[in-house]
């Protein structure tokens, strides 16, 4: 996939770049010059967006600063 690549190409929203995805294909809408070094590295962004989407699986709604540092004193 090449949609991160695509998000640097301007400000461009998610949305955009399923909506413009045919015209960087053709050539119309060219490839950014500039990428940070992470978006490069695709392991690292699976990496991220897997532990982004566990994360957000748990529920912390009962979790509290104190509750928690007494189960860590155990």
């Amino acid at each position: 996939l090449l949609y991160p690549h695509y998000l640097f190409a301007g400000r461009l929203t998610l949305g955009d770049v399923l909506e413009f995805e045919e015209l960087f294909e053709d050539g119309a809408i060219a490839l950014p010059h500039y990428e940070p070094e992470w978006i490069t590295q695709r392991p690292r962004i699976a990496a991220f967006l897997l532990y982004s989407g566990f994360l957000n699986t748990i529920d912390l709604e009962g979790v509290d600063l104190i509750s928690f540092a007494n189960s860590a004193i155990i």
